[in-house]
């Protein structure tokens, strides 16, 4: 299989605008690292096929013209769910407001989130929903901050938590059906790069445009990979970028080919002495 990978899809980007031309014209699939319960929705408005390691490792599948209204949520026995006339969406239990439901962009009543809020006002915890109204997560606060992110499979069963420590995931626990932990890492990159090298095989095939964590994340990979370069080969100072220069050198075998056009070789050519991964696009 051939995959176009990002962090996640930023539509009108020239990026990722480069990376949905490739797809339409060569087949293929998106493959985004970064959560997103919105993905299918996404995916349709671009008219792409695409997967989530989120969702692969959940084994979620997605439903075309299904989606969870705000008036059928599951939320606390006997709360009644009112649609204020400012549009926002209040949950009230015993005459207190209790929490407010957000919709998906350009629906009516598709729901994408609801939050759910103490007594003085503060978050308690945020349930995602996706595109088709499955539940994706529920997202944990203590005293206003992020505590714990867990990510549900279909039948909401735990499958993946990120811990946080001080704004940051500091702990990613993968879970068994059973609940006990099957891997556990210490940072997202971690967690991203094994759950890609067990993803792909030498089968495979994918792109990247970035140099940064979609670079990074490829280290255990056996598929083949290929950079094209659309950022300048050069930093501020005219010098080569690192990440560019190692792999030009070898020193990051991962990446078996660039792919950038003539102007940018001209840019690095007296620069480097191994040029043989370079392709001219």
């Amino acid at each position: 299989m051939r995959y176009e990978l990002t962090n996640m899809i930023r539509p009108g980007t020239a990026n990722w605008e480069q990376q949905k031309q490739r797809l339409l014209a060569e087949g293929g699939q998106v493959l985004t690292l970064a959560p997103n319960p919105g993905f299918y929705g996404l995916l349709q408005a671009e008219g792409i096929d695409g997967i989530n390691l989120i969702d692969w490792l959940t084994k979620r599948h997605y439903h075309a013209d299904r989606y969870l209204f705000f008036n059928e949520i599951p939320t606390v026995s006997g709360a009644e769910i009112f649609m204020n006339k400012d549009r926002t969406i209040s949950i009230i239990s015993e005459g207190e407001r209790i929490g407010s439901v957000i919709l998906y962009a350009n629906t009516r009543r598709a729901v994408k989130e609801v939050h759910y809020t103490n007594t003085d006002g503060t978050p308690d915890f945020v349930e995602e929903y996706t595109f088709d109204g499955g539940l994706y997560s529920r997202i944990f606060y203590t005293r206003g901050d992020v505590n714990e992110i867990v990510f549900y499979d279909e039948s909401e069963r735990p499958v993946i938590r990120y811990y946080f420590y001080d704004g940051v995931v500091n702990f990613v626990t993968v879970e068994n059906d059973d609940g006990s932990v099957k891997y556990r890492y210490n940072s997202v990159q971690a967690f991203l790069t094994d759950m890609l090298g067990k993803m792909m095989s030498k089968r495979d095939e994918i792109n990247i445009t970035y140099m940064g964590l979609e670079l990074n994340v490829l280290e255990k990979t056996h598929s083949d990979n290929s950079l094209y370069l659309q950022e300048s080969p050069v930093d501020e100072d005219g010098k080569v970028k690192g990440n560019l220069r190692a792999i030009l050198n070898n020193e990051l075998p991962f990446i078996q080919t660039v792919k950038m056009d003539n102007n940018a070789l001209q840019l690095i050519q007296s620069q480097v002495e191994n040029t043989t991964k370079i392709d001219l696009i």
